[in-house]
């Protein structure tokens, strides 16, 4: 824990300064640190991926329906939450788009490979094709245009021959990455209307649960139904059942204005 810590503030200070590489510098700083006091250096460093095992194994001979048809929108829905939610926070975070409602250009054609290579993919025995939040390294580097993105698909192949290396490192060195990765996307919750609890409530159990349960597409199966659930039973109509009209948005934003300007006439007269 106090190695996670100490990498975690090594990579904040060098990002702070942007210096090139500061995420692989701190890294490879707390391995180091952590190899030499556990006396466990790395035997292997280089490895032929073995693929016999999973390469065109792609067989429907023994689905049933009833296993197949749930399973098959399981990986839908989360494929879909994962490389939408991903895809905006990404682009916002690059300065690609100024707002999470902005359309991402290209966003369309970025879920349309996500989609092909999944097919792909799955054909050749392999896990689907998402895009991963752990992108933001690359962004945070600088990156901005899809060259990052080939680079990054060429340094992932070649990481399958250096896989026993990578899998080396200790979990006290690369997660600090992803710590510091969470602190960076945290800036789009200022944007989120608090006031309003049929946004607020969806926005905070969406934000909590993705920690908690190690997933996004998890804290996203909670936020999407309780936004459907608040906003279905705070609908206009049902105040006029119980004679209550509900304020405008932007009445009430106006309302707050006016508020505020009353008070600072009060206390400035």
């Amino acid at each position: 824990t106090w190695a996670a810590l100490a990498g975690l503030m090594v990579i904040a200070v060098l990002n702070f300064w942007d210096l090139p590489g500061a995420i692989l510098i701190g890294v490879l700083s707390v391995s180091l640190v952590l190899w030499y006091g556990r006396n466990d250096w790395p035997t292997k460093f280089v490895e032929v991926p073995a693929i016999d095992d999973t390469w065109m194994k792609f067989s429907v001979s023994t689905l049933q329906p009833a296993t197949a048809v749930p399973a098959v929108i399981t990986f839908l829905l989360v494929s879909l939450f994962d490389c939408s939610g991903c895809l905006i926070g990404l682009s916002r975070k690059a300065g690609i788009i100024g707002h999470v409602d902005d359309p991402v250009p290209g966003g369309t054609w970025a879920l349309v490979a996500c989609s092909l290579g999944t097919v792909i993919s799955a054909c050749t025995g392999n896990s689907p094709i998402i895009i991963a939040v752990e992108c933001t390294a690359g962004i945070v580097e600088g990156g901005r245009t899809g060259l990052t993105a080939v680079t990054a698909a060429m340094l992932f192949f070649l990481s399958l021959f250096f896989a026993p290396f990578f899998g080396a490192i200790p979990i006290e060195a690369s997660a600090p990455v992803l710590v510091l990765i969470g602190s960076m996307m945290m800036q789009d919750v200022g944007e989120i209307k608090w006031s309003d609890s049929r946004i607020a409530l969806p926005a905070f159990l969406t934000i909590s649960l993705m920690p908690l349960s190690h997933s996004i597409s998890n804290g996203i199966w909670f936020g999407l139904p309780a936004t459907v659930i608040l906003h279905l039973f705070t609908h206009p109509m049902l105040g006029r059942i119980f004679g209550k009209r509900q304020v405008p948005e932007d009445e009430s934003e106006n309302r707050l204005l006016s508020v505020a300007d009353e008070d600072d006439e009060s206390r400035f007269p």
